[in-house]
Protein backbone atom coordinates (compact mmCIF):
# COMPACT_ATOMS: atom_id res chain seq x y z
CA UNK A 1 0.00 0.00 0.00
CA UNK A 2 1.04 3.26 -0.81
CA UNK A 3 1.94 6.02 2.03
CA UNK A 4 -1.34 8.13 1.81
CA UNK A 5 0.55 11.15 0.57
CA UNK A 6 0.93 9.25 -2.68
CA UNK A 7 -2.33 7.37 -2.96
CA UNK A 8 -5.57 8.86 -4.79
CA UNK A 9 -8.11 10.68 -2.88
CA UNK A 10 -10.67 7.75 -3.19
CA UNK A 11 -8.32 5.11 -2.16
CA UNK A 12 -7.64 6.72 0.64
CA UNK A 13 -11.42 7.96 1.47
CA UNK A 14 -12.31 4.10 0.85
CA UNK A 15 -9.56 2.63 2.72
CA UNK A 16 -11.20 5.18 5.87
CA UNK A 17 -14.36 4.24 4.75
CA UNK A 18 -13.98 0.37 6.03
CA UNK A 19 -14.56 -1.64 2.82
CA UNK A 20 -13.84 -5.03 2.97
CA UNK A 21 -12.13 -7.10 0.91
CA UNK A 22 -15.48 -8.86 -0.89
CA UNK A 23 -16.41 -4.93 -1.64
CA UNK A 24 -16.27 -4.57 -5.31
CA UNK A 25 -14.47 -1.09 -6.30
CA UNK A 26 -13.11 -0.30 -9.67
CA UNK A 27 -9.38 -0.70 -10.45
CA UNK A 28 -8.36 2.23 -9.85
CA UNK A 29 -9.18 2.56 -6.83
CA UNK A 30 -8.01 -1.42 -5.64
CA UNK A 31 -4.69 -0.54 -7.33
CA UNK A 32 -4.14 3.26 -6.69
CA UNK A 33 -2.17 3.07 -9.44
CA UNK A 34 -2.62 6.44 -11.84
CA UNK A 35 -2.20 4.04 -14.88
CA UNK A 36 -5.56 2.73 -13.97
CA UNK A 37 -6.91 6.27 -14.71
CA UNK A 38 -8.12 7.59 -18.28
CA UNK A 39 -10.69 6.93 -20.53
CA UNK A 40 -10.17 3.61 -21.49
CA UNK A 41 -10.93 2.49 -17.89
CA UNK A 42 -13.91 4.12 -17.25
CA UNK A 43 -15.25 3.23 -19.99
CA UNK A 44 -14.92 -0.43 -18.94
CA UNK A 45 -15.58 0.69 -15.54
CA UNK A 46 -19.29 1.89 -17.27
CA UNK A 47 -19.40 -1.35 -19.21
CA UNK A 48 -19.08 -3.76 -16.25
CA UNK A 49 -21.71 -1.60 -14.08
CA UNK A 50 -24.07 -0.41 -16.60
CA UNK A 51 -24.31 -3.23 -18.80
CA UNK A 52 -24.50 -6.10 -16.33
CA UNK A 53 -27.33 -4.04 -14.24
CA UNK A 54 -29.41 -3.50 -16.94
CA UNK A 55 -28.43 -7.18 -18.56
CA UNK A 56 -30.50 -8.08 -14.90
CA UNK A 57 -32.62 -5.49 -15.05
CA UNK A 58 -33.89 -7.18 -18.64
CA UNK A 59 -34.25 -10.49 -17.45
CA UNK A 60 -36.07 -9.88 -14.01
CA UNK A 61 -38.54 -7.80 -16.03
CA UNK A 62 -38.70 -9.61 -18.73
CA UNK A 63 -38.42 -6.53 -21.09
CA UNK A 64 -37.24 -7.23 -24.43
CA UNK A 65 -34.08 -4.59 -25.83
CA UNK A 66 -36.17 -3.70 -28.86
CA UNK A 67 -39.08 -2.72 -26.41
CA UNK A 68 -36.96 0.07 -24.79
CA UNK A 69 -37.86 3.56 -26.82
CA UNK A 70 -35.79 6.01 -24.85
CA UNK A 71 -32.06 5.78 -23.34
CA UNK A 72 -31.20 8.39 -21.06
CA UNK A 73 -27.93 8.71 -18.63
CA UNK A 74 -26.77 11.11 -16.58
CA UNK A 75 -23.37 11.04 -15.71
CA UNK A 76 -21.16 13.64 -14.06
CA UNK A 77 -17.54 13.35 -15.16
CA UNK A 78 -17.39 11.17 -17.61
CA UNK A 79 -19.11 11.87 -21.03
CA UNK A 80 -17.56 10.48 -23.87
CA UNK A 81 -17.91 10.09 -27.64
CA UNK A 82 -19.29 8.06 -28.78
CA UNK A 83 -22.28 8.71 -25.50
CA UNK A 84 -23.07 6.38 -23.18
CA UNK A 85 -26.45 6.20 -24.24
CA UNK A 86 -25.40 5.06 -27.41
CA UNK A 87 -22.69 2.90 -25.77
CA UNK A 88 -26.06 0.85 -24.54
CA UNK A 89 -28.27 1.01 -27.41
CA UNK A 90 -25.28 -0.63 -29.70
CA UNK A 91 -24.66 -2.93 -26.77
CA UNK A 92 -28.17 -4.38 -26.42
CA UNK A 93 -28.56 -3.95 -30.09
CA UNK A 94 -31.78 -2.00 -29.30
CA UNK A 95 -33.94 -0.76 -32.27
CA UNK A 96 -32.97 1.91 -34.67
CA UNK A 97 -36.09 3.97 -33.88
CA UNK A 98 -34.70 4.29 -30.08
CA UNK A 99 -33.86 8.03 -29.33
CA UNK A 100 -31.05 8.51 -26.85
CA UNK A 101 -29.95 11.36 -23.94
CA UNK A 102 -26.83 11.53 -22.74
CA UNK A 103 -27.04 13.97 -19.81
CA UNK A 104 -24.06 15.29 -18.67
CA UNK A 105 -22.91 17.35 -15.19
CA UNK A 106 -26.59 17.65 -14.10
CA UNK A 107 -26.79 16.57 -10.97
CA UNK A 108 -27.91 12.61 -9.68
CA UNK A 109 -31.60 12.56 -10.67
CA UNK A 110 -31.41 14.99 -13.75
CA UNK A 111 -32.70 12.43 -15.96
CA UNK A 112 -35.84 11.35 -14.23
CA UNK A 113 -38.09 14.18 -15.00
CA UNK A 114 -37.07 13.87 -18.78
CA UNK A 115 -37.93 10.05 -18.80
CA UNK A 116 -40.97 10.80 -16.89
CA UNK A 117 -41.95 13.11 -19.53
CA UNK A 118 -41.31 10.93 -22.44
CA UNK A 119 -42.97 7.45 -21.51
CA UNK A 120 -45.70 9.29 -20.68
CA UNK A 121 -46.64 10.02 -24.01
CA UNK A 122 -45.42 6.67 -25.47
CA UNK A 123 -46.00 3.01 -25.80
CA UNK A 124 -43.00 1.50 -24.80
CA UNK A 125 -40.27 1.54 -22.22
CA UNK A 126 -38.10 4.49 -20.74
CA UNK A 127 -34.20 3.40 -19.57
CA UNK A 128 -32.41 6.16 -17.33
CA UNK A 129 -28.90 5.18 -16.15
CA UNK A 130 -27.26 7.45 -13.64
CA UNK A 131 -23.31 6.86 -13.61
CA UNK A 132 -20.42 7.94 -11.73
CA UNK A 133 -16.87 6.87 -13.14
CA UNK A 134 -14.85 6.91 -10.48
CA UNK A 135 -12.26 6.28 -12.76
CA UNK A 136 -11.00 9.60 -14.39
CA UNK A 137 -8.46 11.57 -13.20
CA UNK A 138 -9.47 14.46 -10.71
CA UNK A 139 -6.65 16.81 -11.48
Amino acid sequence: MLPCDKQLPTKTASAAAGLGDHTAVCPAIQTGSDDALGIEPARFEFGATCFTSIAELFNKTGVQPNQVKFVITNSSLFNPTPSLSSAIINHFKMGTDTMNYSLGGMGCSAGVQLGHEYISHVNGFSSMTGVHCSTLPSR
